[in-house]
C-alpha cells in the first residue's frame, strides 16, 4: 500500500470532521469531569458546615476517581479516533498494481504466463510514467548477481 487514498478531498473532510468530533467530545468529557469535582468540593463544604469535620481521604480519593476517568475517556476517544479514520483511509486506499498482480497469480487466479506479461505491463506503465517501482527503478534485474574472479 502507498498510503494514497481514492478521495483526498473528501477523505480530507472526513477527517477534519472526525477529530473535531472527537475534540468536542473530549471537551465534553473534561468539563464533565470538572463538574463532579465542584460537586465533590460542595459536598466537602457542605459535610464542613454541617459536622464541623470531612474526611479529606473520601474527597480527594473521589476526586482522582474522577480525574483517571475522566483521562481514560480522553485517551479512549483519542484512540477511537485513530481507528476509525485507519479503516476509513484503509477502505478508500489506492491499491499498488503490483501487489494485485501478485495476490492474483497468489491465488491462482492466472497463471505463470499470465503473471510475467501482467507484471512486464506494471513494470513498463511505472517506468513510462516515473512511478519509481521497488527493486526496478534503478536499472535492477532479477537476475543473481555475478562475482568476477580477480586476474592473477
Amino acid at each position: 500500500m502507498t498510503g494514497d487514498v481514492r478521495h483526498p478531498r473528501a477523505f480530507a473532510v472526513f477527517r477534519a470532521g472526525l477529530y473535531l468530533l472527537a475534540g468536542t467530545l473530549v471537551l465534553l468529557v473534561a468539563l464533565s469531569g470538572l463538574a463532579a469535582i465542584g460537586v465533590i468540593a460542595v459536598l466537602g463544604g457542605l459535610a464542613v458546615v454541617t459536622a464541623g469535620d470531612v474526611n479529606l481521604l473520601t474527597l480527594l480519593g473521589l476526586s482522582g476517581l474522577v480525574v483517571l476517568a475522566v483521562t481514560v475517556g480522553a485517551f479512549g476517544l483519542r484512540y477511537g479516533a485513530r481507528r476509525v479514520e485507519a479503516a476509513v483511509r484503509a477502505a478508500d486506499a489506492v491499491p499498488n498494481p503490483l501487489d494485485v498482480v501478485k495476490d492474483e497469480y497468489v491465488g491462482d487466479r492466472i497463471d505463470e504466463r499470465e503473471l510475467e506479461i501482467r507484471l512486464a505491463s506494471v513494470l513498463d506503465e511505472g517506468r513510462a510514467s516515473g512511478t519509481a517501482t521497488p527493486g526496478h527503478d534503478s536499472g535492477e534485474t532479477d537476475r543473481p548477481a555475478t562475482v568476477e574472479e580477480p586476474a592473477t
